[in-house]
């Protein structure tokens, strides 16, 4: 029984060893392992090596059977189990090495997803929007070389595993794929692996994950340097056109013909300014070319502030530097603001252009007309006076009357033109019409006091003729008598006639004598009058000139403190200034005239009190201390403006230089460069590299230096090593 027990186990053991099979899988090839070590335990500790019968088995079997069917059975037994250890052998280290293997790749596939996790956030994390572009293209270079790395390792492995299975013509284990792709596909974020089983597009997707990254980057520069040329062309353009239509040293026929040369050819104001040059020859054909430039480039400047505005919002959306951001931003907005206010102040400088056209013309007009009146007036006083009749005396007298008639709408003209000459000289160049207005002020005096004088001396030499008879002296004393009320001026001597007395009869005498003294009264009293008038109107003046020189220094002082000139540029900053010094020396030689013409009606005769004069004293010793404290802010920016250019040259020089030495560092790169000395050729790249790194260093320190120049208003004490 026992041996047939034996061999119904025997049976059972080859039936189960004939069942193991090697898995396609990697659980199914563990558990065959699995299988094989327990047959292989079950025979070799139940069989797998014959062992001696006991020798009551022996006697009870030969008792049962044969002795021949027992020794038969022994040896098929005897052949049969090492056969089947053989085969369970052959079958676990077959399942041994493919489990090895697996476990093997399984250990390679875990440590390329890992690898490949690592660098999908290296990808998904690199900044090619910073501000050092280079570095940014090389942080991509450095990735995109381990990127390609790892994929050939990855490839590779793929490829040995499917060789390896391949030439044991076996399937690829299904979960050694899968978990395969699974990791490949980690390292792309922003492509999703459709196929699994192309390596090939697997590769070509990971190659165009890394151009879309260099576009990206060529984007980024592009953007960039797009950005910063824009914004010093705009920054140069709007300097040159505001520091244009603000120059009032230009006189208005040069600027009209700046302002309008979008006006068509037959408009009569373009054809009234053509004339205008020509006459007054300002050299307007040289400034027209310029602003002609000027014009035509307000549409280019256009595009360029669209296109950095766009370049800006690209900068915004894609920068992680808060700082740039609200940097980038700022400038856009300024730029705008500034444009805006200066296509405003164009329009506005183009009215004010014209009324100062048309107070330019007046002028001219009534210059015009004084001269003519100078002109007849003293062709007029070069006629010889020759009476021979009372008609004739008395056409004289009328004449001289009405041309002194005439002198007092000269006066107004002249006061007309002053207020004309101040209203040009609040917009543009006055020129030389201030000595146009002295000129005619100095011909009309003269030819007045001519006339003046013309008509109590030449009676003085006509009196013993003119005065021979009654009705004659009556006659032209009447007409004396009226003189008063007509001349407001000190020229005539009313008591000339006096002298003159002895030459006429008695009655007349008498009658001249009464006349002199009613016209020296009546001068007296007309003059004194205005004395008092233009005393006190002079005081009226000295008093509001004072007053508005007083709120002149208030408002500029505090224009000077307010936060928003502090934020405006340094150069407009300086411009204020230095307008405000010569604002300063105008307003002290208005306070000086007005206090000078005060203490001459002063000396005439008016008494005053001192306190005018004392004030006047305070007000000029302020506006001298102010004059210093802007004259001293105006220095410290010039400075700022110098260390600025400075500093702006010196960016240029190292520029240049960092272009030649990447023009070297591509020399020294070219393969054919010292081909044997391949240590040397790697220094001399080092050294280029160092070189490039520290000239962009000191590029960046001075870029910071300005900035901090532009905030602080202030120069550097200490300026930086070239």
């Amino acid at each position: 029984m026992i041996v047939l027990e034996r061999e119904r186990e025997r049976e059972r053991c080859s039936e189960r060893a004939a069942s193991v099979f090697l898995g396609v899988t990697v659980t199914g090839m563990v558990t065959t392992r699995d299988s094989v070590l327990l047959l292989s335990g079950e025979y070799e500790t139940k069989g797998g090596h014959p062992r001696p019968t006991s020798p009551s088995l022996v006697r009870y079997s030969w008792g049962v059977i044969s002795a021949v069917q027992c020794r038969a059975v022994r040896v098929v037994w005897a052949r049969r189990t090492p056969a089947l250890v053989e085969s369970l052998k052959n079958k676990l280290g077959k399942v041994s090495e493919e489990v090895e293997h697996i476990e093997a790749v399984e250990v390679d596939i875990e440590q390329a997803h890992r690898k490949l996790q690592e660098l999908q956030k290296e990808v998904r994390g690199l900044y090619v929007f910073g501000e050092d572009v280079d570095a940014a293209e090389s942080d991509l270079q450095s990735l995109k070389g381990r990127v390609d790395s790892s994929i050939s390792q990855a490839k590779t492995l793929v490829s040995e595993t499917k060789d390896h299975y391949i030439g044991l013509q076996q399937l690829v284990p299904t979960d050694i794929a899968q978990q395969f792709w699974a990791t490949i596909r980690v390292i792309y974020w922003s492509v999703v692996v459709v196929q699994l089983s192309s390596l090939e597009l697997l590769w070509e997707t990971v190659s165009g994950a890394m151009e879309e990254k260099s576009r990206d980057l060529k984007r980024a520069r592009t953007v960039r340097s797009e950005y910063n040329a824009d914004v010093d062309e705009v920054q140069s353009w709007l300097q040159r056109a505001e520091a244009q239509v603000q120059d009032r040293s230009v006189d208005p026929h040069q600027q009209k013909e700046y302002l309008m040369l979008d006006e068509p050819p037959s408009s009569p104001l373009r054809a009234g300014i053509e004339t205008w040059p020509l006459r007054l020859n300002y050299g307007a054909v040289t400034c027209v070319a310029v602003l002609q430039k000027f014009q035509g480039e307000l549409g280019s400047v256009d595009d360029r502030l669209e296109r950095l505005t766009k370049n800006g919002g690209v900068l915004i959306g894609n920068s992680r530097d808060d700082g740039e951001k609200a940097l980038v931003q700022s400038t856009i907005n300024t730029l705008t603001e500034r444009l805006q206010q200066f296509r405003s102040c164009l329009e506005q400088k183009k009215h004010q252009v014209g009324d100062t056209l048309d107070s330019w013309q007046r002028f001219m007009t009534m210059y015009q007309a004084v001269k003519s009146w100078v002109d007849e007036k003293q062709t007029f006083l070069v006629e010889p006076l020759q009476l021979s009749s009372l008609i004739q005396a008395r056409q004289k007298v009328h004449d001289y009357s009405t041309a002194v008639k005439t002198c007092k709408q000269m006066t107004k003209n002249l006061s007309d033109m002053s207020k004309e000459l101040e209203n040009i000289g609040q917009v543009n160049s006055v020129g030389d019409l201030p000595e146009k207005l002295e000129e005619a002020e100095e011909a009309k005096g003269e030819v007045e006091a001519q006339l003046l004088e013309r008509i109590f001396a030449r009676l003085d030499k006509r009196g013993s003729t003119l005065y021979s008879s009654p009705r004659a002296s009556l006659v032209l004393t009447d007409s004396v008598k009226k003189l008063p009320d007509q001349i407001t001026y000190h020229y005539a001597k009313s008591n000339d006639l006096q002298k003159h007395a002895f030459f006429l009869p008695p009655l007349c005498a008498n009658v001249l004598i009464l006349c002199s003294l009613v016209m020296y009264v009546s001068k007296l009293v007309v003059v004194q009058n205005g004395l008092l008038l233009e005393t006190s109107e002079e005081w009226e003046q000295c008093e509001k000139k004072m007053k508005d020189v007083r709120a002149w220094m208030d408002k500029s002082r505090q224009s000077l403190e307010s936060p928003q000139n502090k934020k405006k540029p340094l150069r407009d900053q300086l411009t204020m200034r230095d307008k405000m010094v010569m604002d300063v020396a105008t307003q002290k030689t208005k306070i000086s005239i007005s206090a000078e013409k005060l203490q001459v009606h002063f000396r005439s005769g008016v008494g005053g009190d001192t306190k005018v004069t004392e004030a006047a004293q305070e007000i000029l010793k302020e506006l001298d201390q102010f004059h210093e404290v802007v004259k001293e802010q105006s220095n410290t920016l010039d400075t700022c403006l110098l260390q600025l250019d400075q500093y702006q040259q010196e960016i240029q020089q190292l520029r240049q230089q960092i272009v030649q030495v990447e023009s070297q560092l591509r020399v020294v790169l070219s393969p054919t460069y010292l081909p044997h000395e391949r240590d040397r050729a790697a220094e001399e790249q080092n050294v280029c590299r160092e070189r490039v790194v520290a000239l962009q260093t000191k590029i960046a320190a001075r870029n910071e230096r300005m900035k901090l120049l532009a905030q602080r208003g202030t120069p550097d004490t200490e300026p930086l090593d070239s």
